[in-house]
Parts: structure tokens; C-alpha cells; sequence
């Protein structure tokens, strides 16, 4: 699985880049208007459309980053009969 978490943490690096190009930049206009449906300081981090698809692949790589993680979880509490904490 350590292969799935070099390829979560290339596209998190990838997705870091963009954000950062569409940060710094002044970009195309972003596809979800979030100057009316967030608070200023959320919006000011997706400015254009290049930073909403580094953000997107951000949070895409979380999947396989902690892949494992969450797949150990579910199978420990699908068959346990306490709670984990």
C-alpha cells in the first residue's frame, strides 16, 4: 500500500502547485460563485477556477493517502462490539 500513498501524496503535490498558480494568479472565473456562499476568508482562498481544481485535488488525495487507515478502521468496528474509545 505504500504505493498508493506515494501516488495520494504526488497528486496532493500536484494539487498544491495548481492552488498556488491559481492563488498567485489572477485565473479564470471560478465555477462556484464563493464570495456568496462562503465567509470572506474561505473565499479568499479559491479566487479563480485553477485554485477550486488544486483544492479539489487536494482533498481528492486524502483517498489514497489514508486509504488503509480508514479500511482498518471499518472492518475493526463492522466487527467489534465496543466503540474504539
Amino acid at each position: 500500500m505504500a504505493n498508493a500513498k506515494s501516488i495520494g501524496w504526488a497528486i496532493y503535490a500536484v494539487g498544491f502547485v495548481i492552488w498556488l498558480f491559481g492563488y498567485m494568479s489572477t485565473g479564470h472565473t471560478a465555477a462556484f460563485d464563493w464570495d456568496a456562499a462562503t465567509p470572506w476568508w474561505i473565499s479568499s482562498f479559491v479566487p479563480n477556477l485553477e485554485a477550486e481544481l488544486g483544492l479539489a485535488l487536494m482533498f481528492a488525495s486524502m483517498i489514497p493517502i489514508y486509504w488503509r487507515r480508514m479500511e482498518a478502521r471499518v472492518t475493526w468496528l463492522a466487527y467489534s462490539p465496543t466503540p474504539p474509545f
